[in-house]
């Protein structure tokens, strides 16, 4: 996303020469480089522009190709000769962070490089340089698909993220995975997908126990009559990879505050209830193999 920007920036500065000025070899010379091609002709009409104004630019297009190339002094170079003000200048530290770690040799290197760099510029290296996890790809794919409407398809892939995460071996796997689940139950209240089942993707990956807790976390504070409920059938389901015996004990001991704040809310309430949609896990009972009246309505209107 932030080298779209980027592109967007140069041809904005591109529409001030006409079609045939020998400027445009820059742009043709950046959407080469920025999609791993190699374009003799641009490149070398590139190198006989001389205002300044282009300059930066011709510089972020040879650290580029150096960096691909694996040319540290030519990197190095060319972040020399960037102007800090420049619109290039603020991806400098992506650049100097990949210097350091080919000189360090290991993947963590350089990421002090980039601890004053936005986190638009952070990720993109992230992107760039440090080989994405298998799982942070799949989530990707997921959020993708939610974008472009594919419920179900989200759902399928999300649920492997989480159920992945459940599984890692890593102590904080659990714990992700609850994460994972609040994050995605964001995605779909943001893309206005109130109709989507959620819930039962939820329980199906990450079994009765953790998939009600992470419910019940997610409506803290949102709809807490609801959160209640769901933590309430998370400990009576026999424990889980998150909801160990500790998680167990110190979420009986906060449950009570939380249902008296639950009824405050009621009292404070005026007027008729008004009917909470049921939304994510209309399918997947709370207890018994019936629905009784409210039971399955997790997501109410304060869900946001």
């Amino acid at each position: 996303m932030y080298m779209k920007d980027m592109n967007k920036d140069l041809y904005a500065m591109m529409q001030r020469y006409p079609p045939n000025s020998p400027a445009w070899s820059l742009a043709d010379a950046f959407d080469a480089v920025t999609n791993g091609m190699d374009n003799p002709e641009s490149f070398a009409r590139m190198e006989e522009l001389t205002e300044s104004q282009l300059q930066p630019w011709k510089r972020l297009i040879h650290g580029i190709r150096s960096l691909y190339s694996g040319d540290i002094p030519g990197c190095q170079a060319a972040m020399e000769a960037i102007d800090d003000r420049s619109a290039p200048g603020a991806l400098k530290p992506i650049f100097k962070a990949w210097i350091v770690r080919q000189g360090a040799g290991f993947c963590k290197a350089g990421f002090s490089e980039l601890s004053g760099a936005g986190r638009a510029v952070s990720s993109l290296y992230r992107r760039l340089i440090v080989e994405p996890h298998p799982l942070s790809l799949l989530a990707e794919q997921a959020e993708e698909a939610l974008n472009h409407g594919l419920a179900e398809q989200f759902a399928f892939l999300a649920g492997k993220v989480m159920k992945s995460l459940q599984e890692q071996k890593r102590g904080d796997g659990p714990l992700l995975a609850v994460r994972y689940v609040r994050y995605c139950l964001k995605l779909l209240d943001k893309a206005g997908r109130e109709d989507a089942d959620f819930f039962s993707v939820a329980v199906k990956n990450l079994g009765e126990a953790d998939g009600f807790c992470a419910l019940g976390f997610a409506l803290i504070g949102k709809d807490n009559n609801a959160a209640v409920a769901a933590l309430e059938k998370a400990l009576s389901s026999g424990g889980g990879p998150f909801l160990d015996a500790a998680m167990a004990s110190l979420i009986a001991g906060f449950l009570p505050a939380l249902k008296q704040r639950a009824v405050r809310g009621r009292r404070i309430s005026s007027g008729q209830p008004r009917r909470a949609p049921d939304v994510y896990g209309s399918k997947y009972p709370v207890s018994g193999s019936r629905k009784a009246a409210g039971q399955l309505e997790l997501f109410g209107e304060n869900y946001g």
